[in-house]
């Protein structure tokens, strides 16, 4: 996916930059053996359709809410500057991300093929459908962390539960990316934020990655997507900052990654260090995807990540 769409580093948009890293990153991918095609391809053509999108947005009017943006001093002491239930739906621009997502996956001839035309079906009020699904819908329950409005959509498509909250991330990226030049002379990312959760809107981190000779560490929000840096050491998730309370472990088999792991609130993050790999590049939600086999050896410790991948599932 497009390093500026789902990290959110708040930079003029360029187009062939971005594209050019993503088909850089894709083309790592290719041939692991934990990667499927299909999912490769899912991924792939989702990241154009968000690029594209980011593109048409890059310039378009931001309906910013000013009287919802946490004043400095609150912001300061750890207040996302603008919370979840604040941020402002994506509308019309959305929706169309959504139904280019949607149409891209009805041409699919799988089960995933199969529910995207039950959501089309939804979405179209047809007869027989399970209900109503729209984008705003989906869009709202995800920004309120509404557990129960994916519950009940996963129950009605038994082959594909996290397609809803997959459509709903993906769509409402690009609007993000927006957010983050609106709010970019306010979110300072290259500055430490010492609180666990993201400065903007305040949830948990997804990855993280070390970054020059210093290693100074960033992490990448598991809704917004903004990339900002965070402390050395500790963790995110709970503060604990002991080292008997931490520990790193790594793979053979995944050069350039390692857990960190809290024991006190049984957690983990991953972390991408390409410092030493120059053909190598970073794309947050992408470094997830990549560093897998990571999740596997972690669940085995008995440690859990705190959030959903960056595909929803």
């Amino acid at each position: 996916m497009p390093y500026t769409a789902l990290c959110g580093v708040p930079m003029k948009f360029a187009y062939a930059r971005e594209s050019g890293t993503l088909a850089k990153k894709l083309a790592s991918l290719r041939g692991r053996d934990w990667m499927p095609d299909e999912l490769l391809e899912l991924i792939a053509q989702t990241s154009r359709i968000q690029l594209r999108a980011c593109a048409a947005m890059a310039h378009a009017p931001f309906p910013l809410p000013e009287d919802k943006v946490t004043p400095e001093p609150a912001h300061r002491q750890g207040v996302p500057l603008l919370p979840p239930e604040h941020i402002p739906l994506p509308g019309r621009r959305g929706a169309l991300v959504w139904r280019k997502i949607l149409d891209m996956l009805r041409l699919r001839g799988d089960s995933l093929g199969l529910c995207a035309e039950v959501i089309h079906q939804a979405l179209a009020g047809k007869a027989g459908a399970p209900g109503s699904l729209r984008p705003d819908q989906a869009f709202a329950a995800l920004l309120r962390n509404d557990a129960a409005f994916f519950a009940h959509w996963a129950e009605r498509l038994p082959d594909a539960p996290a397609l809803p909250r997959f459509l709903a991330l993906s769509s409402l990226a690009p609007t993000c990316t927006r957010l983050h030049a609106a709010l970019a002379d306010r979110l300072r990312t290259d500055e430490i934020w010492p609180h666990g959760h993201c400065p903007l809107c305040g949830s948990p981190p997804l990855t993280g990655r070390l970054t020059g000779k210093e290693g100074f560490r960033y992490h990448c929000c598991s809704l917004c997507r903004l990339e900002y840096r965070a402390p050395r050491l500790g963790c995110p998730f709970c503060g604990e900052q002991r080292d008997g309370q931490l520990s790193v472990f790594t793979a053979d088999t995944q050069p350039g990654f390692a857990a960190h792991v809290c024991r006190a609130c049984a957690s983990y993050i991953k972390l991408a260090d390409f410092r030493e790999y120059a053909d190598r590049v970073s794309v947050p939600v992408l470094d997830d995807l990549e560093s897998l086999p990571l999740d596997i050896l972690a669940q085995r410790q008995g440690v859990t990540r705190r959030t959903f991948s960056a595909w929803g599932f």
